[in-house]
């Protein structure tokens, strides 16, 4: 009996047995399949992220749209915002962390975790190289032009920019930093002109033909250049006419007598309650492009001298010794003022020159006998450009300002420290170019700029076009074991 139980207990033992590796089988396809829609899920929810087309509520401000970027944590927007406070708001990269801080805390954003500073230089840095590499071509399917300029030099580099502008001038208005897209940074120790001809032969490569024309200061390297590589040079009206200037005035006594006073009287009183009245700043090269704000400023101290504490009158009494040059420099500058806005609104025409002309025959009768000079020389200058125009309906540009206030903001922007040189950071510089002043923003799509460009690509291009931030150098080698 106690055999027959345990055969019986035994096929019980081993169909449980059965039964259960039954299940354990059907557990086993049922976890295959719940790991295999987990992944499928893994995958979808990727996909959302790549775009999330849903509505977002962030405080009182519904968005709709809201794109993620591949490779990075925060999406389109949080890229597009901070990038637009940067460059339209002129805050320092710090400055618009604590903007974006500020707004999260007071419209109820909660977000646990904002861009640092590091973070948005680097969106700035993408969003300038992706518009550098990725110029519309479209705007110059006719003929182009660029304006070259030495634009900086700061110990060993010197920085060379070239921008792109459509050759025929349309707009009676003058050139905006938004015609122009920047073709060129590049920094060397120095620049002959075999290097200036190398660069635009590169340029001309890279857009498929030859500029039309070439805008450029009167820097001889630059000039030989534009020779080698057999380019028709328009001469920046800005400059010329700042040169016929120093020519004529730079050895007058009275002007330099006048120049030394203003010297004089700044390093004085500097420091002193009379501070305030000062003579604007002057640029320490090239002094006669900014010789109007010194004469205005005069103008309007002579017209205030009744108005002047006693003290103050003493300080600046100077001034009366001087006025015959003061109001010799004022007719002449706001005559200048004439023709230079005739140029830069209208264009370099037949029709431009010869309204120009007529109005040196008008004064120069009229005007003291340096300044005659100096008219004699715009005259001649004129008559030199009209003859580069291919024929009577021409109009082209004859302005480098945009390339000296594009520059300027970069100049503005650095590092206060010398020895950081040029960095990668001038790429920002491509972003000036593409802001709709109307809407405060920069036209750029954000995603396809973080996406296609890394900081390798930076990289690679500082190594190409900079020199070594010697920053990087010194403390490399002063770096000490320990």
């Amino acid at each position: 009996m106690e055999l027959k139980e345990e055969k019986r207990r035994a096929k019980e033992v081993a169909k449980q047995n059965s039964e259960l590796r039954g299940e354990n089988r059907k557990l086993r396809a049922r976890l295959k399949e719940l790991e295999l829609s987990n992944s499928k899920l893994r995958e979808k929810n990727k996909e959302l992220k790549k775009l999330t087309f849903v509505k977002q509520r962030i405080g009182n401000i519904t968005q709709v749209g809201n794109t993620g970027i591949l490779r990075h944590k925060y999406d389109e927007l949080m890229v597009s915002l901070c990038v637009n406070i940067y460059i339209t708001g002129g805050c320092g990269f710090r400055g618009v962390h604590k903007i974006i801080s500020l707004l999260n805390k007071k419209l109820n954003w909660g977000l646990d975790q904002l861009p640092c500073k590091s973070t948005v230089e680097n969106w700035v840095q993408k969003a300038g190289y992706h518009l550098y590499k990725q110029i519309d071509k479209t705007k110059y399917e006719e003929d182009y032009s660029i304006i070259v300029d030495e634009c900086m030099v700061m110990g060993q580099e010197r920085m060379i920019g070239v921008l792109g502008i459509p050759a025929v001038k349309t707009e009676s208005e003058p050139l905006k930093l938004s015609d122009a897209d920047i073709l060129g940074i590049h920094v060397k120790p120095s620049w002959n002109g075999d290097c200036v001809s190398a660069l635009i032969n590169t340029v001309t490569l890279e857009m498929g033909k030859a500029p039309k024309y070439v805008i450029s200061d009167g820097g001889g390297n630059i000039r030989t250049g534009f020779v080698k590589s057999g380019l028709l040079r328009i001469n920046d009206i800005g400059h010329q006419i700042a040169l016929f200037l120093e020519q004529i005035y730079k050895k007058d006594p009275g002007f330099i007598e006048f120049n030394n006073a203003l010297a004089l009287n700044k390093f004085k009183e500097v420091m002193k309650p009379t501070a305030y009245l000062l003579p604007p700043q002057r640029r320490s090269i090239a002094r006669f492009m900014n010789l109007s704000s010194v004469v205005k400023w005069a103008q309007k101290m002579i017209a205030i001298q009744p108005k002047l504490k006693p003290d103050e009158e003493k300080v600046f009494s100077y001034i009366i010794n001087h006025k015959p040059i003061i109001e010799e420099l004022n007719h002449i500058i706001d005559f200048v003022g004439q023709i230079l806005e005739e140029i830069k609104y209208k264009g370099l025409s037949h029709l431009s020159i010869k309204n120009c002309i007529k109005k040196c025959e008008s004064i120069k009768n009229h005007v003291y006998k340096k300044a005659q000079e100096v008219i004699k020389k715009i005259t001649d200058y004129l008559k030199s450009e009209r003859d580069k125009l291919p024929d009577s309906k021409t109009i082209w540009h004859a302005s480098s300002d945009i390339i000296e206030s594009l520059f300027g903001k970069y100049k503005e922007m650095k590092s206060p420290n010398k020895l950081h040189g040029v960095t990668p950071f001038v790429l920002a510089l491509s972003l000036y170019t593409k802001v709709d002043k109307n809407e405060f923003e920069v036209n750029v799509n954000f995603k396809t700029a973080m996406e296609k460009v890394y900081l390798r690509d930076i990289a690679s291009w500082s190594k190409t076009n900079l020199i070594e931030n010697q920053v990087r150098r010194r403390s490399t080698m002063l770096k000490t074991e320990g």
